[in-house]
Formats: structure tokens, sequence, C-alpha cells
């Protein structure tokens, strides 16, 4: 058995140098050679063995039976050679779906392989195998003498692009196949006569004078010249060395070509054909387009993919190539990446060729000049560069004064639109044509923006002289009309003149700014505002209307006039109150999320109610007879809840409640007083003669904005007035979105403030959050909430709230997290607002008691499913202790310095574990040496992984700004979240690179990192939670047992304060509609553009920014923005592009439209491969009525979330029980019990995955369970699955997630360990879902995973292993495995097809990540064999 072991070590070292270089082959040659002598006798046998074992990589020693041993050899030649066949024929279909794809490159690397082995190997080929080779050569001589003959034929064609075009195709297949021996000359001499014939075409048409044929010639040279640059040089550079019969057809066509390109362009050339990113010129278009940014990344991977040295290691055998060739390679990729990026070369070289055989055009003036005029006309600026060099400009000036002549009379017409258009085609010319300076002169342009800001100061000035000279209100009013009339013309050039709009706003600003400085300004602005709202300024007839409706909503001074439109909206709208409450209804959330009515205390609430409007009344109108100040009204509840605060000891006393309408009805009488400032005094009245004006403007105190009977109601709600209760209930209410929660929100917040509660405001978004505070924050300073040190109330998102969460253990407030390290006084690493001290004599922890309780805390939360997303329910806050020392920057900045052999992570471990720097940290810290070779592991593998984002990504994962690295979390940007040693690189990559670093940060940054705490967001403490929102109750039944853990147990709905809701979606047409992928676009366009000509406002929403970008750059939204801009009326129609996973996102979306009472639409637009991810068969929706299509993507969305229930309670049991190790190790800490707090730190550490190896994978295993499945391949996927289990036990750390699919996919088992996987009993479904196959969903699901994996640790790799026994019916998935690869650029992908001989679209999916792995397993015995391999692959390899 061991001689067999190495022999077949040795074949499988042979085999993996079967493709390297000939020499090798040659060896292989010679060794199956010898194991085919059939008839050598024992004694040769004997006296050859020992140098055969050696040779194999065996230990010496004789065969005691060298006749055994000579039979053993025929069988292992046997074997051998049976292998040697099937790779090659295995390489052959390689060959084959290059050449079908338009692959030449990995054709020819085939077809220089068989020419090595048929030189070399031919005698111990089978004859299938033999016949394979002649069969596949064949298929490359077809296709090249097919391509040839198409070529030559279209060289004698009148059509010069299309043989332009088919001439880059050979050449590229040429030049990848120069190995393939044929007679070349015929084709060296067509290709000279086209070129040749192309010149005379040129000449021809000079001398003729035709200037059509002329330009045209010239375009065609020019996309010539593209090929003869780039591609041509790469094929005179690759055939030259061979010897071509016809030598002097291919000098002939040499000459010309150096002829044509100088040596200069030939160079710049080659690096667009080196990275396959080529130039391209459009068919009569004389711009040349380049390569984009994204382009060249993109294919500098692929190539780098397939020649970096770190991927020659760890490629497979057939896929590996000589080490010089490889390096030579990489050294050009780089170069012409180098080169590529940079944006003036690419425009040089596109330019230089734009400059090609324009002097041979100087016979044309004339027609030239007719040509100019035409393309002027046609605004084809760009076509103009080629030929400005020998045209005079006379008839280009000519153009450029008609322009102006337009600008000039649209100026003096005051048609401000056409002004626009005109100016921006005159701008564009000018731009276009800045080499010409004569053509439009610099002055054109200058004299009339020099006009239109004339205007604008005069029309400034004329206003301002309107109220200059008044001295009272009724002389303001007799100019009111004169002074609206100068705004309204400033409103129109800020509305159509785009390089104008910021003049005339501020000339705006300035002249409403005069009207506040008067006494009586006030009061003016106040009507004006409301004849600007009504329309009652300006030409009933043009858009005047308009333009003053977005001058009062643009500028702050008419603020209190959109405060006394919303009171009039507001009112009008509104029902009796005793109305409202009979339609508030109240429910009870039992367990499975079972609902029982509550009783509503309406009686109680009316009384509520009155009580509130009575004293918000009596504040308001003592604040306008100025008997009450701001000062003495804040006085007044500050002392009011002050004394009831006092009474309050944790009761929630009938006392307080009956307090509660008063303190709203002055905190609200506060917030409008301190909104509105002085608006409602005005100091003078119109005079009489203004009596029918003033009955538009609203009595004093329409200037204080209220809140409607909806929030206040809202709040007597949330705060359990008018029950029974003796504490503070958790409770949610539901508010329709657009009425008003921030207002409720923020009043609540006061009110609860004041109370004694510690409140927290949490909101999804950061935006909002800020907004929302800011709104507020003068009215919490007024109440002394906040502001001088005082921070009662806390605005934060989510994820802020949650990592901001001090940890609150025992009688401890605060604690630090603290590391039970040998030098106390040198390396604790604490963390801000610490209390505890350690002494530095006695090594004992002494801890201090805050001198002020803490308020009890309360969490206000804007929309509540936030507690139950993945972003909170299931995430942990890490802490991690920084240790800094020198000797750990040291450690950092050697790894660094070495950062090239980073991609061998196992090198550069040894490499590091020997150095001086390691040895030094070692000493610095004995006690906890195998730590420390644990984190400068981590160390060498977070390098790897920062150097790899930077390698596959355009962009790093991390924000360098003011000297700190940040990350993106949510919608903000987290700068003291550290993700490992990648940190730590970031800012070394950031300093390599030269800028500026704060030392302090930079020291910090470069520390040694111990994780010692992973604390649950979920057991976080248990605050008192009141939320309002809009999707109550579109909760789920796993939503509400979340709310239930916090003690959410009951809700509120209250109805609209407008009344009926005038929502439709599935009552009108084009509800919903189910595009093809390719149609998905179009059907938005579509739409879009049909509810704009119906004068409707539009909203698209879209799943995340990548789709919105890929819309953007589709044709589709360029011909539907000008739309969209001319869009000024009608109810707002709200498109959804895909569907939302939870019910309560799509609530937020349609809560866009039919807001305040309004008319709205809605409709969701989805594409085929999102409704096939949900399970469902989008041929079937489609013919679906809108209702029942919806209600099955409903039902389907369920299904998706009770799956994702699963998931996340797996998590958050994981993360709880990380939890209580934390707060054991924590324990310790506080009771200064060292010897177990560095026992438990030991644990903890191994626990939180930190004593792991560079070997940490994700293996996601997607199984499919389709009705082929059933029976004996299931049974033989069981048994696979389990040796493959088997063998993941040697990798050190490892997770298992297994995924089984058929029309849709479920999750089996989540970030299991490997022993659980092993015991798994792997059970098929054999329900209606399994007759289909779709691959998308278990994809979508791996995805997820992937996710989940990287959120609990960042350094797991993950390792998708897709098994599938037949084709699928939902497209190649390319799309969906390049977006999840570039999500996780170091996924390795294993795709299996069992019981068949190959796989179309998994083979596609392969390809589509780059370095992905295609197996066929034929039968289970197979199956097995793949599987071991997968994971014997993945033993300590140096991946991390």
């Amino acid at each position: 058995m061991k001689l067999t072991l190495k022999v077949e070590l040795h074949n499988e070292q042979i085999l993996s140098n079967l493709y390297s270089d000939e020499k090798k082959i040659e060896q292989l040659r010679l060794e199956l050679d010898k194991l085919s002598s059939k008839h050598q006798s024992p004694e040769w046998w004997e006296s050859t063995w020992e140098s055969t074992l050696q040779f194999f990589g065996g230990t010496s020693r004789k065969s005691a039976d060298a006749a055994r041993a000579a039979d053993y050899a025929r069988k292992n030649y046997c074997a051998l050679q049976a292998r040697v066949n099937k790779e090659i024929i295995d390489h052959i279909e390689e060959g084959l779906n290059g050449m079908q794809a338009g692959h030449f490159d990995v054709s020819g690397s085939v077809v220089s392989f068989l020419e090595l082995v048929s030189s070399h190997l031919s005698s111990h080929l089978d004859g299938s195998t033999q016949g394979q080779i002649e069969r596949f050569e064949g298929e490359v001589k077809n296709m090249f003498q097919n391509r040839l003959e198409k070529l030559l034929k279209s060289f004698d064609g009148e059509d010069a692009r299309t043989a332009i075009a088919e001439l880059g195709t050979c050449l590229d297949f040429l030049r990848h196949l120069c190995f393939f021996v044929f007679d070349r000359t015929a084709f060296h001499d067509a290709f000279h006569n086209f070129v040749e014939g192309q010149l005379k075409r040129l000449e021809q048409a000079v001398l003729s004078l035709s200037v059509g044929e002329a330009i045209s010639a010239c375009l065609d040279l020019q996309a010539l010249c593209c090929i003869l640059s780039t591609r041509f040089v790469l094929y005179k550079r690759e055939v030259g060395d061979l010897r071509l019969r016809g030598p002097e057809s291919w000098k002939r066509l040499v000459d010309l070509q150096e002829r044509i390109i100088d040596d200069d362009l030939g160079k710049q050339g080659e690096h667009f054909a080196v990275l396959e990113v080529l130039p391209s010129m459009p068919l009569r278009d004389g711009e040349i387009h380049m390569p984009c940014s994204k382009q060249v990344k993109q294919a500098y991977k692929r190539k780098a993919m397939r020649y970096h040295s770190d991927k020659q290691y760890q490629s497979g055998a057939r896929a590996r190539m000589s080490t010089s060739f490889a390096e030579q390679m990489m050294r050009k990729v780089n170069e012409a990446k180098e080169f590529l990026e940079c944006d003036a070369n690419c425009k040089g070289f596109g330019v230089r060729i734009q400059r090609l055989f324009v002097d041979k055009l100087g016979g044309l003036k004339p027609q030239l000049q007719s040509r100019v005029q035409k393309l002027l006309k046609e605004q084809k600026y760009l076509q103009l560069k080629m030929l400005l060099q020998d045209i005079r400009t006379d008839n280009l000036i000519e153009e450029a004064n008609k322009i102006s002549h337009v600008v000039e009379e649209a100026w003096n017409a005051r048609r401000l639109r056409e002004l626009q258009e005109e100016l921006s085609k005159l701008k564009q010319m000018r731009h276009e044509l800045a080499a010409f300076p004569q053509i439009v002169p610099e002055n054109l342009i200058k004299d009339i923006s020099r006009k239109i800001n004339d205007e604008i100061k005069e029309e400034g000035n004329s206003a301002q002289s309107c109220i200059f000279s008044c001295h009272s209100l009724s002389q303001a009013m007799d100019s009111i009309m004169q002074f609206g009339r100068h705004l309204i013309a400033l409103g129109r050039i800020c509305t159509h003149l785009r390089d104008s709009k910021m003049t005339a706003e501020l000339e705006v600003t300035h002249a409403l700014e005069k009207c506040c400085q008067k006494k009586w300004g006030v009061s003016f602005l106040n009507q004006l505002g409301m004849r600007l709202g009504q329309g009652k300024i300006g030409d009933p007839t043009t858009d005047d209307a308009l333009i003053g409706r977005v001058l009062l909503s643009s500028f702050p001074q008419f603020e209190d006039v959109r405060t006394v439109i919303f009171n009039r909206e507001t009112s009008a709208a509104q029902k009796d109150v005793a109305e409202t409450l009979k339609e508030i209804l109240s429910w009870e959330i039992g367990h499975g999320a079972s609902r029982n009515k509550r009783s509503v205390p309406t009686a109680k609430l009316i009384e509520g109610w009155k009580q509130y409007e009575q004293k918000f009344d009596e504040y308001k109108e003592r604040w306008i007879a100025s008997e009450l100040t701001r000062k003495t009204l804040a006085e007044h509840i500050i002392g009011t809840a002050s004394k009831l605060r006092a009474q309050r000891c944790g009761m929630w006393s009938t006392e307080i409640k009956e307090k509660i309408p008063e303190l709203l009805a002055g905190i609200f009488a506060l917030y409008a007083i301190v909104r509105s400032g002085t608006a409602h005094a005005s100091a003078e009245k119109p005079s009489n003669q203004f009596s029918a004006s003033s009955a538009d403007a609203e009595a004093e105190q329409e200037f204080l904005i209220k809140p409607h009977c909806i929030q206040v109601l809202t709040l007597l709600c949330l705060t359990g007035y008018g029950n029974q209760r003796d504490e503070l209930e958790n409770h949610l209410m539901q508010i329709r979105t657009g009425e008003g929660k921030s207002i409720a929100l923020g009043g609540g917040a006061a009110l609860l403030a004041l109370l004694g509660f510690q409140v927290r405001c949490i909101c999804y978004s950061k935006y909002l959050s800020q907004r929302d505070e800011k709104a507020f924050s003068t009215l919490f300073e007024e109440l002394q909430l906040q502001g001088s040190g005082r921070e009662r109330i806390v605005y934060s998102t989510i994820t802020q709230y949650s990592t901001g969460k001090k940890v609150t253990l025992t009688e401890f407030e605060e604690i630090a997290i603290l590391d039970a390290w040998g030098e106390w006084e040198d390396d604790i690493a604490f963390i801000p607002n610490v209390d505890l001290q350690l002494g530095k004599e006695t090594r004992t922890m002494v801890a201090k008691l805050p001198a002020e309780k803490l308020q009890e805390e309360i969490l206000l939360v804007d929309e509540v499913d936030v507690l139950c997303g993945s972003h909170f329910n299931g995430q942990t806050h890490n802490q991690v202790a920084l240790l800094e020392s020198p000797e750990v920057e040291d450690l950092l900045r050697e790894i660094w310095k070495n950062r090239d052999e980073a991609m061998n992570t196992a090198a550069l471990v040894q490499k590091v574990l020997e150095s001086e720097q390691f040895e030094a940290v070692a000493k610095k810290f004995p006690d906890f040496a195998d730590i420390v070779k644990s984190e400068a592991v981590k160390m060498c593998v977070d390098l790897k992984n920062h150097l790899k984002d930077h390698f596959l990504k355009s962009c790093p994962d991390y924000i360098f700004d003011g000297g700190k690295v940040g990350y993106k979390v949510l919608d903000g940007v987290v700068w003291d979240v550290v993700k490992g040693y990648r940190t730590a690189f970031a800012y070394l990559h950031e300093e390599t690179k030269g800028r500026m670093l704060d030392k302090a940060t930079l020291r910090k940054a470069l520390s040694l990192q111990i994780p010692c705490g992973r604390f649950s967001y979920a057991k976080l403490g248990s605050p008192k939670v009141l939320g309002v929102s809009g999707t109550v109750t579109a909760l789920s039944k796993h939503q509400w047992e979340v709310m239930r853990r916090f003690g959410i147990t009951s809700y509120t709905v209250v109805p609209s304060v407008y009344g009926r809701n005038h929502f439709a979606f599935l009552n009108q047409g084009s509800a919903i509609t189910i595009s093809t992928d390719e149609d998905h676009a179009f059907d938005i366009f579509s739409q879009v553009s049909k509810k704009v000509d119906e004068d409707r406002a539009v909203i698209v929403f879209f799943r995340d920014v990548p789709q919105v970008k890929e819309f953007m750059e589709s044709s589709y939204y360029s011909n539907m923005s000008n739309k969209i801009l001319g869009c000024i009326a009608g109810g707002v129609h709200v498109i959804q592009t895909f569907f939302s996973e939870d019910k309560s996102e799509e609530v937020q979306i349609q809560g866009r439209t039919a807001r305040q009472g309004k008319s709205g639409t809605y409709s969701l637009i989805l594409a085929d491969s999102e409704v096939k991810e949900l399970g469902l068969d989008p041929l079937h929706l489609r013919n679906m009525p809108a209702e029942r299509c919806y209600n099955a993507l409903c039902s389907a969305r369920e299904k998706k979330q009770a799956c994702r229930s699963k998931d996340m309670e797996k998590t958050l049991e994981e993360a709880n029980a990380l939890d209580c190790e934390s707060r054991s190790y924590f324990n310790a800490l506080l009771e200064a019990n060292c010897p177990l707090a560095r026992d438990r730190l030991r644990k903890l550490y191994e626990q939180l995955g930190g004593g792991s190896n560079t070997n940490a994978y994700h293996f996601i295993c997607c199984y499919d369970e389709s009705g082929s499945m059933r029976g004996s391949p299931w049974e033989e996927l069981k048994k696979a699955h389990g040796a493959f289990m088997q063998k993941l036990q040697r990798v050190l750390s490892a997770k298992v997630s297994i995924i089984q699919f058929a029309q849709d996919a479920h999750t089996v088992l989540q970030l299991g360990d490997v022993k659980q996987a092993m015991c798994l009993e792997l059970t098929r479904d054999t329900g209606e879902r399994t007759h289909k196959t779709w691959f998308e969903p278990a994809l979508a699901t791996a995805l997820r995973l992937m996710r989940i994996g990287a959120q609990q640790d960042q350094r797991l790799t993950p390792v998708l292993v897709f098994m599938t026994d037949g084709s699928n019916g939902d497209g190649d998935c390319i799309q969906t495995m390049r977006d999840m690869r570039q999500e996780f650029p170091s996924l390795d992908f294993h795709a299996i097809i069992f019981r068949k001989e190959d796989s179309t679209v998994l083979r596609k999916m392969v390809g589509a990540t780059g370095d992905g792995h295609f197996h066929v397993s034929v039968d289970g015995v197979k199956l097995v064999e793949t599987f071991s391999h997968i994971a014997s692959s993945l033993e300590y390899t140096g991946r991390g």
C-alpha cells in the first residue's frame, strides 16, 4: 500500500506538470516508455526499481519480488496512460468550448499543448484520443478556413467597415493560434491589398472632390488604423518569429503598417490589445470611443486572474503555464493597466488616430464648408475636430453669429426656456472648439451673461425700491403686487436659466430681508406669501402661478405662511374628535401573533383632548396678547413636570397621567411659539381699503403651528392616558405615513424627558434622525433637556444606539473593557467614560459608583420594524482590547513591508514567526505567547484580504477622510469601527500614499487587537419601548415574537386626520407588470412616460444603488429625464421595481403617495429573475388578474420570511450564548479575580475564533432535491455528504450551511459546525415544489448566508459547493454569480454536475466567477471522490 500511494503521488506530480513546459512532457514520455516495457526481466526491474522510486518521491529500498513489481508497473502504466488520455480529452473539450465562445486564447493554448503532446506522447495515446485530437484540429482548421474565406470575401466587397470588423476577429484568432501551420501568404497579400485599396479610395475621392466619399474613406481608414495600432502590433510580435512561407508578402505588409503607424503609436495601441479592451469607431461617427475605467479594471482583473503568480500557484494543472511566460505577461498587463488608467493617455491616443489622413482632405475646402454647416445644424461638434485644420472658419463664425442672434431675440422676448437651450448650444460649441476662439468669441457669451445679470440686478433693485420709502403697512400694501411681480421675474430666471439661478436667488433673498427689517415687514411678507400661494401675482396665462408657489416653498422668509397653509389644510380636513375616536382600534397580541381587541377609553380621551385644547388655546392667546414669554412658559412647564417627577418614584400614577394633556399643551404651545417667532404680532393692520385682500389672510393664531388631533390622541394613547395601569406600558401606535409622526415623537420625547426618563429616539435613517432632532433642538434647549451638558434626549439610528449602549452588570452602571494581561499599569485598554480604575501596587480593581444614578431609559422608536431587522436582532457589539506598544507597531510595519509575499500566506506566516519583531512582542507578553502567535497569523491573513480587496475591487471597502479610516454602515459612516488588522493595514496603505495621519490615531490603529467580548444587541438592557410607526399592521408573526421579547404586547391604530384614503393599487390599470429581464428598464421607462404625459408626478424606487446606476446608464433614462423635468401637476404615482422582502418596507414605499388626503397610485414592475427567486413562474403570474398575482407574491414572501426567521433565531441564539460568556469574563474582572479572568479570557478568545489558524471557511452546500434525485441518487448524495464532512474535520476552522433546492430553496443548517453537519440526516422534500429545478432561489439564499457569516466572523472565506443532476429553468445565472463574486472577492466556487457528463449552465456559472471549479461526477463513487477532493484542497494551503 505504501508503494501504491507513492506511485500515485508521483503520477499526480507528473500530471500537474504536464502543461507547464516541453521538457517535463519529454520527461513524462521517458517514464511511460520505461513502464511500457512489458517483457523486461525481473532482474531489470530489480536494478531500476530503486531509481524509479526515487523519481516518484518514495524512499529507496529494493523490492523483494521484482516480478511482482514488474506486474505492478505494467498496471500502473495502464492507469497513468488512461489518466493522461482523459486529461487530454478534457482539454480538447475546453478548447472547443473556448473556440465557440470566441475565447481564442483558450483555444490557442490547447493547440500549443496538443502540438507538444503529439510530438512526444503519440505512442502512448489510445486510438480514441488520437481521433479526438484529429477532430479538434479539423474543427480549428474548418473554423479558420470559414473565417478566412469570409474575410477575403469582405475584402473584395464594398462595405469596408464590415471587412475591418472581421479583420480584427481573424487577427485575434491567428494571434492565439500562431503555432497553427498554414500558408499565410494569401492572407497577408489580401490584407496588404485591402489597406492599399482604402488609401487609393481616399486619394480618388479627394481628386474627384467627392466630399461624402472622402469623409467616409477617412473614417474607414481611421477605424482600420485602430486595428493596425492594436491587434496587429501583437500579431506582428507573436507571428514574426515564425518561418513563414512567402516572406516577401509578410515584409510588404509590415512595411505598410509601419509607414502608417509609427512606433510610438504602436506601443500605445499594444496596451489596449494586451488587456483586450479596444477603442472603437461607430460606423459614421468621427469620435473614437475609449474603454471606460470600469472596463479597464475588469479586464485587468481577468488577465491578472490568468497570469498572476498567486493565481498560477492556486490553479489546477491544466490552467498553469510556464513561470517565465506568466511573469512576462503579468508585466505587460501591469504596464497596460497603468497606461490605460490615465485618461490623458487614452484621449491622446484617440486624438492621434483622429488626425490620421486629415491632411488628405485639404482639396475639399468648399465641399467641406458645406459639410460643416450641416454638422453645425445637427450639433455634431465632435466630428468637426478632424476637419478644422484646413477649413476656413468664416462659415463657422457665421453659424455662431446666427445662434447669438437667436439668443438675443429670445432674451428680448423673455423666452427664457428657448434662451437656455440656445445658450447651451453656444457654450457647448465654444467648449468643443476651444482651439479656435475666433469661431465663438468669448464676448458673445459674456455679453448675454452681462445682460442677464444686469436684468437680475435691476429687478432686485426695483423690488427693494417698491418698499424703500414705505413707513407703514398700508403704504407697503399699495406696492405689494408690483413687488411680487419683480420677485416673479427673478423666479423665472431661477427656474429657467441654470447658470444664473444662484445670482437671482440672492437678489430675492436681499429683497425679502429688506422687508424683514421693516417694522411692518412680517405682516407684509405674510400677505405676499398668501398671494403667491394662491397664484394671484403675475400673468395667469403663463407659468407665473407655478413660479409663485416655487418661491413660497423655497425661501425661509415664507415659513410662517407655510404654517398657515398647513393649519388651514389640516383643520379643514379634520373630522370631529368624537367621530375620530370611533375609528381608533386597539389590540392585544398573544403567542403566535394572535390578536384580541382591547377597549379604547373613548370618554377619557375626549376629556383629555378637551383639556389639551383648552390649555393650548389659553397659552396661545396669552402669548399673542404679550402676557406670556417663552421663558415664563418654559419655566412653568419645567416646574409642573418637576413636581410630578418627584412624585413618580417609578410609578405611573393617575395623578401623573391626569397632567399629561396640560403638559402636552404647554410643550406644543412652546414649540409653536419657537417655530413662529413674532409672525403673529403684526405691528400694523391693513387699512380698510384692503379689507378684501385681508380676507385672504388668516387670523393671527394661524401663524402658530398647531398639532392636529391625531398627533395629540396618539401621545395620549401611547402614555396610557385613561387606562388603570400604575406603570408605563410598552406600546406601539400606528399613524399613517406623512401625517406628522415626527412632531408626535418630538413632543412625546419632551414629555417623557421632563418626567425623568432618559429618552432615546431611534430611527432607521441617519438623515431623518438628524432632520427631526434639528427641528426640535430649540424646544429641547428651552426646556433644559439638551445643551449645557444636558442630554436627556438623544436622537440616533438603531445601529448607533446599539454600538453606543453601555453594558450593565450587577450594581455597576458602566464598565470598561479590560484585559487580563501581565503588565497592568502599561497595557490596559479603556473605552470612553470608564469609571473603573486599577491599583498599580496591589493590582486589584476598584469600581467607582456614579455620583448620580442615571434616569430610567425609554426608547421612542420611529418605524418599529427596525427592532426586528438583521442590523439589530441577532447582531452583537464586538469589544476588542487594543494593546498599544512599540513592539506591536514594529511587528505590523514589518508585515506591511513584506506585503509582496502576502498572497502566499503560509510562507509569510513562517517568515513573520521567525522575525525579531515577533520575538519582541512574545517577550512583552510571555504568559500569552499562544495568543500573540495566533494574532500574528491573523495579521498575515488580514494583510492578504486587504490587498485582495484592492486587487479585485474597483475601490477600497473603507473611507479615508480627515486622517481617519471609516466604514459605511447603513446610510452613514462610522469612524470608530475596527475590522481586525485590515484597519491597521488601511492606515499603513494611506501612509504609504503620503497621506497625512494623526500620530495618536495611527499609534492606536497599530495595536494588538484582542477580542474580549461580544454583547448581543438584544440583551443590552431592557428599557421601556414606545413606538410610532406607519407599518405596525404589516408586522409578521416572527416580528411580533421579537416585539414580545421587548415586552411589547399591544398596539393601537389611529385613523387618518385627512379622512378617507385615496390610494389606488390593485384597482387601477397596470398594477403589476412582470417583465423579462431584458425589458425591465423599458417597461419602467414606458410607465413613467405614460404617467408624465398625464401630468402626473412619478417616483421610482429601486432595490439598491447598483440598480439605480444600471437604469441611469441605460438609453431610456436620458430619453425620460426631460419629460420628468416638465412634470408640474397631478397626483403622485409610485413605481416599485422590486418586491420587498418585508411587507413593512412596501407599506413605507406606498406611503410616498396619497399623502395628506391627496390622491395617488402605486404599481409594481418586477423582473423575471426576481419572480423566480421567489419560487414562482413568471409566465403563470402574467396570466393572472392583479389581485391573484399579488396574493401569490405575498404567499411566496411569507415562505421566504419564515426561512429568514429561522436563520435569524439561530443567529440570535449564538449571539446570546456569546453574550453570556462575555459577561462571565467581565464579572471576573469586577471581582478582581485575575486568574479566573485570564482563564475566562482564554476560553472566550477561543470561542470568538481568536485561536483558529489561517483556515477559516464557511462552506455553503447547495444540494438539488428535485424529483430526479429521488431514490438512489439521494442516497448517494447523503453518502458523499458524509465523506465530505469527514474530510472537513481536518480543516481547523470551518462553519457549514446546507441549502436544499428545487423550485425554491430552504435552509437546512445555518452556520453550524462540522460535527452538526455530519450528524444531520438529509431528508429530501417530496412535495409539489420539487417538480421543477431553479438555481436562482438557491443562489440568493447562499448569498444571504454568506452575508450572515461575514457579519459573525469577517475572516470566514465562503466556499460555495453547488450540486445538481440536471438543467434549470431560470436562465444561466451569470449575472448572479458575477454579483456574488463582486461582493465576496475571496469566494471559492465549486459546481458539480451529478449523473451527467456535462452542464453548459454550470460551466457558465463557473466562468462568471473567474476562477471557479467545474466537476463532473457520473455516479455515486465519483461524487464521493469529488467531495473529498474539494475538502482536501482546502486544508492548510495559505488560503485565508
